[in-house]
């Protein structure tokens, strides 16, 4: 699973490339050592708002 959301969000970054990137770098990493799932819903919010 979290493979898959991994790879969702190293799409998302490029399609992006005027973005805040070091943030989403930092969440990236984040979201990558997380083991909580509710954490990582958290991190994937942020992720998202960086975004959009």
């Amino acid at each position: 699973m979290k493979h898959c959301l991994l790879l969702l969000v190293s799409f998302l970054s490029l399609i992006s490339s005027g973005q805040n990137q070091k943030k989403v770098d930092s969440l990236l990493v984040e979201l990558i050592k997380t083991k909580n799932d509710t954490i990582e819903v958290d991190v994937l919010n942020k992720i998202f708002k960086e975004y959009y």
